[in-house]
Formats: structure tokens, C-alpha cells, sequence
């Protein structure tokens, strides 16, 4: 399954491989029985909604990256079963994902430390994200 995800990705461009890349990561997490392999499933399958959304919709009005895949010769159909199979595939990840939140009847404690490290995380990545846009508009 993930070397059909990862030929998939790769025939979109870079932002759709990240999922593939957070796809390995996952399933290396729960081979190795990590405790916060919750975490980078829930990545993994946000990446999946994400992408699979934004180019299946985007196609249809040929916005952002769709456009730049269509003009460049890919088939409307392949952005149509990218998102087919990675819609459903992120909804599978999250599905009972909610008890590792605090969410639900069965609902786990948090751990502090991994509810800090996720907020480090996010706020590195939103100050790569700044600075990358920075430089890319001196």
C-alpha cells in the first residue's frame, strides 16, 4: 500500500510526497510501538485529507497546484484517484483517534510532554514557514 501511495505521490510534485514521507514514518512509529505514534497518525492523516481535498476540488477550477499539473500534461483523472485513495485512507487514520486526544468515553490523559513537544513542533514550523517566505521575497 505504501509504494502505490508513494508512485501516486510522486507523479503530483513535492507536497503530496511529504504525505508519503509522513506515511513511513507512521507505520515505522507503530511497528516499533512508539507512545506517541498517535501523533504522526494523525499527521499523516491530515496530510492524506489535505492534499487528496485540495487536488480532487482543485482540478475542477484549475486553482494553484492543480493548474500547474494540468498545464504540464497530467490527466484530470489522476488528480481525481489521487484523492479517491488518499481521502478515504486519511479518514481510516484518524477513525478512533480521538480517546489519544482526551476525546470520548474512552479518553486517555494527555501527557504533558507530548502536548509540548506538538506545540514546539508547530511553532518551528510556523517560523521555517516565515522565514522561508522571507527569503523567497528579498
Amino acid at each position: 500500500m505504501y509504494i502505490l501511495m508513494f508512485i501516486l505521490c510522486w507523479w503530483h510534485g513535492w507536497g503530496p510526497w511529504w504525505v508519503c514521507c509522513c506515511l513511513q514514518v507512521c507505520g515505522i512509529a507503530a511497528a516499533v510501538k512508539v507512545s506517541w505514534a498517535f501523533v504522526l497518525r494523525f499527521c499523516a492523516g491530515f496530510c492524506l485529507l489535505a492534499q487528496g481535498l485540495y487536488l480532487t476540488a482543485g482540478s475542477f477550477q484549475r486553482i494553484g497546484d492543480c493548474d500547474v499539473l494540468l498545464n504540464h500534461g497530467a490527466p484530470m483523472w489522476q488528480l481525481w484517484l489521487f484523492g479517491i485513495l488518499t481521502v478515504p485512507l486519511g479518514l481510516f487514520l484518524w477513525h478512533g483517534q480521538g480517546a489519544h486526544f482526551g476525546l470520548g468515553k474512552n479518553a486517555h490523559p494527555v501527557r504533558p510532554a507530548i502536548a509540548c513537544t506538538c506545540l514546539a513542533a508547530c511553532m518551528l514550523m510556523v517560523i521555517l514557514g516565515l522565514t522561508i517566505t522571507k527569503l523567497g521575497e528579498a
